[in-house]
């Protein structure tokens, strides 16, 4: 056997062998910049010494600021000698805005459309030198022009040009938009899951703001996405709906931090808000070439004022708990991390690349305040849960879960059979402690209860508090005499109970029972009201004692002092 394995692993090995992989030439130096248009400028023997030289990717705001137009971009290459009788390939990174590529004057590509039909182009862009434009110019050197027509924010080769085999052009451009489409549909699916919870629970609105900041996040993300960009770029501007999604999000925010941390808004909080709508009406309505100044202005007052929200937070909040710290510190990277984008924006900084083919790092920051939040979100989730089913003063069940778990048990004793014993359990002059020592002593005395039934009662036994001082427990396999037992025991332990409170000690405690042994199946509501008129009894023979009915029997009694 292993000889058979061996000479499988020889057989293969070559083939199992990893591929080098193919190399690529990022073109950043020698190029030659000139503002204008001219189709002769395609040509590969222009004289273009006179050309301003430039540094790719860049925006062409460097050599004149605020230009919109045409431009056109030059570089005299050889061809590498990996690239020779291989498909050759350029990948043109984000252009602002559409653009044609030429190579030895011939055009072999573009993105988008130039005007008059103007169209933005794609972010990324492969395209392929067809092997008979490499043929009509033999030989390693040749000539790249690239002839881009900028509308709007910063034009030129803002993205870069990658020389390689066509077939090895795919890493950052495919990689960014999986990474992009998987963003996406993480926050449709979070903030899915967080307006179901608020569709059940409509009192949650903090669940309704953090679902619409997620949706707003997913859009925002989809405006980046290759696939969203080409689709819509004829119909929506990528670079308006982004900026809209961002300031559209700012009041839900500011709403979503006010109710996790329980602040109350003041004029500070509602002047942000009303500003950024403004900020809004105002981006979709100035002309496309105007966006980028106008949101450069609200981009910074973005900055500042998720900045200040993170002191706002830390400042109003209490108790300051661990759940607390979680928050603001998923509030804390967001921060940073748009904050890093904003001055990437303006200039201040290089643009951030962490994620491979994402620009910036504000994906990183939000991811971290979904997390936060998401963290808070389902502990509240949990705790909501939690308590639709047990009463949080007792421990014990809450009747309408504990009236459905008999239905389900008599529905099982129906077709079965067996025996099921139910048992109501009701304080002896209850309203005497809350009148005599306060209502805090009476949570006391109802909390001592439930600890006492949870202890005293079986893994299989199920035990509830049907409201006020009343109680019940469904017995499971077990029968009169295991049910006086339990109760007995009980009564004993309740009854050596002292609970300390303001004003005194609360001392014998008493409790009158009333079981009903059902044998076969019953309806569950006759159960329910065999026990109650057997505690009722307890309750007329003089109180702490158990009556236990057997429903359906000649002999309907027997009582226990």
């Amino acid at each position: 056997m292993v000889r058979w394995i061996l000479a499988g692993l020889i057989l293969f090995a070559p083939a199992a062998r990893a591929q080098p992989p193919a190399p690529v030439h990022r073109l950043t130096s020698g190029w030659l910049l000139h503002l204008g248009d001219d189709m002769a400028w395609a040509s590969p023997t222009l004289d273009d010494h006179a050309w301003a030289h430039v540094q790719v990717p860049g925006s062409w705001d460097r050599v004149a600021p605020g230009y919109d137009g045409y431009g056109w971009y030059r570089l005299r290459l050889r061809l590498p000698d990996d690239l020779v009788d291989e498909p050759v390939g350029l990948r043109v990174g984000e252009v602002g805005d559409a653009f044609e590529v030429y190579w030895d004057g011939v055009r072999i590509g573009g993105g988008g459309s130039l005007p008059p039909n103007f169209a933005e182009g794609v972010p990324t862009t492969r395209l392929l030198v067809p092997n008979s434009v490499l043929r009509a110019h033999p030989g390693p050197d040749h000539v790249l022009a690239v002839r881009v027509y900028n509308e709007y924010a910063m034009g030129g080769l803002t993205g870069g040009v990658t020389l390689g085999r066509y077939d090895a052009l795919v890493d950052d451009g495919q990689i960014g938009t999986m990474l992009l489409g998987g963003l996406i549909a993480f926050f449709l699916a979070i903030g899915g899951y967080h307006f179901v919870f608020f569709l059940r629970r409509r009192t949650a609105k903090e669940n309704l703001y953090f679902a619409l900041l997620c949706g707003a996040a997913a859009l925002y993300a989809a405006s980046f996405a290759q696939d969203f960009f080409s689709t819509t770029s004829r119909h929506v501007n990528p670079l308006r709906m982004g900026i809209a999604t961002l300031l559209a999000a700012g009041p839900i925010y500011i709403a979503l931090v006010a109710k996790l941390f329980q602040l109350v808004p003041n004029r500070i909080s509602r002047a942000a808000s009303l500003l950024l709508l403004a900020g809004l009406a105002v981006v979709l309505a100035v002309p496309l070439r105007r966006v980028p100044p106008v949101y450069a202005t609200f981009g910074a007052l973005v900055g500042v004022g998720i900045v200040a929200s993170v002191g706002w937070a830390f400042l109003r909040s209490r108790p300051r708990d661990s759940r607390t710290y979680v928050l603001l510190a998923g509030m804390a990277g967001l921060a940073i991390a748009l904050n890093l984008d904003l001055l990437a924006g303006s200039h201040v900084l290089p643009v951030l690349r962490i994620i491979p083919g994402v620009r910036g790092v504000f994906w990183l920051g939000f991811l971290a305040f979904v997390t936060a939040v998401g963290m808070e979100t389902a502990g509240s989730f949990a705790a909501a849960e939690l308590n639709a089913r047990i009463d949080p003063l007792t421990g014990l069940m809450r009747r309408n879960v504990f009236e459905e778990a008999l239905a389900r048990e008599m529905d099982r004793r129906r077709r079965a059979g067996g025996r099921v014993i139910l048992a109501i359990l009701d304080l002896d002059y209850f309203k005497r402690v809350n009148d005599t020592y306060g209502h805090r002593a009476g949570d006391a005395v109802l909390e001592r209860v439930g600890f006492l039934l949870r202890h005293n009662a079986r893994n299989i036994d199920l035990v509830a508090r049907l409201g006020g001082e009343e109680f019940a427990a469904l017995l499971h396999d077990t029968d009169a005499e295991g049910a006086m037992t339990f109760v007995d025991r009980f009564r004993r332990r309740l009854k050596a109970t002292e609970i300390v409170v303001p004003g005194g000690v609360v001392r014998d405690l008493t409790v009158s029972v009333g079981v009903a042994v059902g044998n076969g199946w019953i309806p569950a509501d006759d159960l329910v009201d065999s026990a109650d008129q057997a505690m009722y009894a307890a309750k007329r023979a003089g109180r702490d004692r158990l009556v236990i009915v057997t429903p359906g029997t000649p002999t309907q009694a027997a009582a226990s002092g």
